[in-house]
Formats: structure tokens, C-alpha cells, sequence
């Protein structure tokens, strides 16, 4: 390959499938940055905002609103006598109210899209990942008494086959099985060398072996097997949920391969539906179905048709890297991520809740006096009295 005037020892081929790899690798990044932007991060941001911010601005808002409605019920009042009308406090609430009614409306109206909002994402991230921890619990003690039953009929058919000597030798290897981790629970690091022990492996944690034997096969590499073994501690629903949409995403995502088939667009929109509902099952049956997508090289050949759909790709890909950045800028940019720094200082938050706490105490103290006087009015006009 010449370049700059010089010779090259990688072929243009090569470097157009090296280079469209690294861009795929840089997307793939992005994307599970980008979406775990939008799903997670920001609408858990948005909720915690709301929260502590946004809850007492509306109560500040309510007691301001409450605060117009009696002015304006003193003003009404004011009119009639200014009109030489006897003045009738049940028409001046009446009017006030109505006219307040449009405000106090949308107010509520937020409030329950917000209470909803809360609900729902409290039940996605929250309710999905107790169920399925829960299946995922259940799964690993049928597999526990799966093994348990397979020991006792190897040990019974020891004692019918080999009589003492078998036997011994049974016990010998139950011991064996016991010091390297046999029988630990959950552990799944069992000694696969001998006949006795082919397949069982293949018992543990059934779904997630099944991923990392796709993985394998698909050439996935990505270090992102055995998190429980390498990092000491138990992986957990939404751990695992991460990892495979990750590798769902360098096999899926628009992003990364702009040329998806019907079937691949209509499997990327249940991903992300699945992701979006900590659905890990559904991840799991999705990625089964993905051991066999090719790779680029596997589609484009060494020649100059093919070279030349390499290229095509490469500029297809710069431009969708580009905009997931600026996506992702947008998205930092934006509300709710840039109150991420506002919400991981307690201080400030705090500082803030008071100030908005000290103006709700201050209106509702005037919405005391005003409602005191309003009862007086109240009453003198139940008297007859003049106001």
C-alpha cells in the first residue's frame, strides 16, 4: 500500500478493517455511555432533584398561589364597595377561585407527573431487580439439589458396583471435590478433569454460562466474563444487565453497524426496551440469538468492491461517532446531569432547601394574617356590619 509517498506493509484491506474496528470499539464506548446516560443516570438524577429541590418549589408555589387567592378575594371586595354593591364574601372566594383555577390546576398537574415519574422509575430499577434476584436465587438452589442428587447416586452406584474398595474410592474423591470447592455455594469454580465431572459446570448459573460460551464463540473478548471470579464479589442483576447490553450493543447498535437488517433493527429495539426495564432474561434470549452476526470482514472480501464498501463504512462510522459526542455533550449540557455536581455536595443542597424552606415559612406566616382578616371580614358581613 503506497501513502505519502511511502510503502506501507499492511494492505489498504488491513487497514480499512483496523481502522473501522477501532472506530466500532470507540462507538460501542459512546453508546453504552450515551444510553446509560438517558435511561439511568439522568432520570435518577432528575428524581433525586426533584426530591429535594423541586418538591419544596412547589410547595413555595402552592403557598404563593394560596397567598393570590386572598388578595385577590380582599380586592374583589374592594370593587363591590367601590361599585356601591353590598359586598358578598361567597361571591369574592367564588370569583378568586376561578380565576385561580387554571393555576392551581397545572400545579397539581405536576406534582402527579412528578409523583409518576417516581413511581415508575423507583418500579424499574428498583421492583424488576428484586423479582429477578429473586428467580436468580431460586435457580441457583435447584442447581445446589441438582448437584446434591447427582453425588448421591454416584455414591450409591459406587456401593453397588465396587463394593468397599469402590466405595473408598468415592469417598476419596468427595473429598477431593469438597477441598478444591466442589460443593461451595454459588462458587461455579469446580475441577472439570475426569469423567465424572464433564457438563457440570454447565449446571451453574445456566444463563449467564450460556453468555460466555456466545461470547466465545462470537469472539468476544472484552474481559467482561467471570466478573464475580476476577473481582472477588457477587455480580449483581444490574452488573449483569450493563455487561450484556454492552456486548449487545457492539453487535447491534445502529450506531456501530448503519447496514442492520429488518430482523437486527426489530432485536436493537427490544434490547433497548429490555435494557430500559432491567429485563435481563430478555437480554439473555437476545444475545443467544446474536451468536451468529458476522463481522465486517466476514461481509466485505479483498477487492476493489469490496475496499470500496469498507470505505463507505469508515466515513459512516465518523460521522455517527461525531454526533453520539455531540449527543453526549448535549446531554452533560443539559438538565438534569448539570445538577450531578449540585446533587454530590450535601452542603449545597442543604443551603438551598433552607433558603426555599425560609420563603414557604415567610408567605405561609402572611397567609395567616390575611386569612385572620378575611374571617374578620368574614364576619361582619354575617353581623350586617359595615366594612
Amino acid at each position: 500500500m503506497m501513502q505519502d509517498g511511502l510503502i506501507l506493509s499492511q494492505s489498504e484491506y488491513e487497514y480499512l478493517l483496523e481502522e473501522i474496528h477501532k472506530l466500532q470499539a470507540r462507538i460501542t464506548e459512546l453508546t453504552a455511555l450515551r444510553d446509560d446516560l438517558v435511561y439511568h443516570v439522568c432520570p435518577a438524577l432528575q428524581a433525586e432533584y426533584d426530591e429535594k429541590i423541586v418538591s419544596l418549589e412547589r410547595e413555595l408555589m402552592a403557598a404563593n398561589m394560596y397567598l393570590k387567592q386572598m388578595q385577590r378575594i380582599i380586592e374583589i371586595l374592594q370593587a363591590q364597595m367601590n361599585q356601591q354593591q353590598e359586598p358578598s364574601m361567597e361571591e369574592a372566594e367564588a370569583q378568586a377561585k376561578r380565576e385561580n383555577k387554571e393555576f392551581e390546576d397545572d400545579l397539581n398537574r405536576k406534582a402527579e407527573e412528578a409523583r409518576e415519574f417516581k413511581k415508575k422509575w423507583e418500579e424499574s430499577q428498583w421492583s424488576k431487580h428484586d423479582r429477578q434476584e429473586k428467580e436468580s436465587r431460586e435457580r441457583e438452589e435447584e442447581e445446589k439439589e441438582r448437584a446434591k442428587d447427582k453425588n448421591a447416586q454416584e455414591e450409591q452406584t459406587a456401593e453397588d458396583n465396587g463394593g468397599g474398595a469402590g466405595k473408598e474410592d468415592q469417598d476419596s474423591r468427595n473429598a477431593d471435590r469438597s477441598r478444591d470447592g466442589w460443593e461451595n455455594e454459588g462458587s461455579g469454580n469446580h475441577d472439570s478433569g475426569g469423567p465424572e465431572n464433564e457438563g457440570s459446570g454447565d449446571q451453574e448459573s445456566g444463563g449467564y454460562e450460556r453468555q460466555n460460551r456466545s461470547g466465545s464463540s462470537a469472539g468476544e473478548t472484552d474481559g467482561e466474563n467471570d466478573f464475580a471470579g476476577k473481582s472477588g464479589k457477587e455480580e449483581t442483576t444490574a452488573d449483569k444487565i450493563k455487561r450484556l447490553y454492552r456486548k449487545i450493543v457492539k453487535r447491534l447498535h445502529p450506531d456501530v453497524h448503519p447496514n442492520l437488517t429488518e430482523h437486527e433493527k426489530e432485536l436493537w429495539n427490544r434490547a433497548v426496551k429490555a435494557q430500559q426495564e432491567g429485563d435481563y432474561a430478555q437480554l439473555e434470549k437476545i444475545w443467544d440469538e446474536l451468536s451468529g452476526m458476522d463481522a465486517p470482514e466476514d461481509v466485505y472480501d479483498d477487492t476493489p468492491e469490496g475496499r470500496g464498501k469498507l470505505r463507505e463504512l469508515l466515513e459512516k462510522l465518523k460521522v455517527r461517532l461525531r454526533l453520539l459526542e455531540l449527543e453526549i455533550d448535549h446531554i452533560k449540557s443539559g438538565f438534569p446531569y448539570n445538577k450531578k455536581a449540585f446533587l454530590e455536595d450535601p452542603i449545597a443542597v442543604e443551603e438551598v432547601r433552607r433558603g426555599i424552606q425560609s420563603k414557604i415559612d415567610h408567605v405561609r406566616e402572611m397567609n395567616r394574617q390575611l386569612e385572620a382578616f378575611i374571617n374578620e371580614l368574614r364576619e361582619k358581613l354575617r353581623k350586617g356590619e359595615k366594612l
